[in-house]
């Protein structure tokens, strides 16, 4: 008989948000995952960002596309190149039609 774990497993999430109060937000759904022990850390520029990913490794990006940084989606651009295999989520105010496209887009160039 096979032994089931309670344990959750542990994931790491970087979140660039610049309005503290949605990353916050964005924390507190992460903590009630019911399957996942989330380690979030937050940062509120792209350039944060950007070394936080060259010096950690993380399982999920989570984005919001209105940081103020950077201009459209330079910040997907850049973070999609600079850890390659790392799912960025899209967390944004903007229409969703604009994100599905881009998300679509790099799914396409990723096949």
């Amino acid at each position: 008989m096979k032994s089931i774990s309670n344990q959750k497993r542990k994931i790491r999430a970087l979140i660039l948000c610049d309005e503290q109060e949605k990353s916050i937000r964005l924390q507190d759904t992460l903590d009630v995952l019911p399957i996942y022990n989330v380690d979030s850390y937050y940062v509120d520029k792209l350039t944060d960002a950007l070394k936080k990913v060259s010096s950690a490794l993380f399982d999920s990006i989570l984005l919001d596309l209105n940081t103020f940084d950077a201009d459209n989606f330079r910040a997907l651009d850049e973070l999609t190149h600079n850890a390659p295999g790392v799912p960025v989520i899209i967390v944004t105010d903007r229409a969703a039609s604009i994100a599905a496209f881009s998300a679509s887009k790099l799914v396409w160039s990723a096949i």
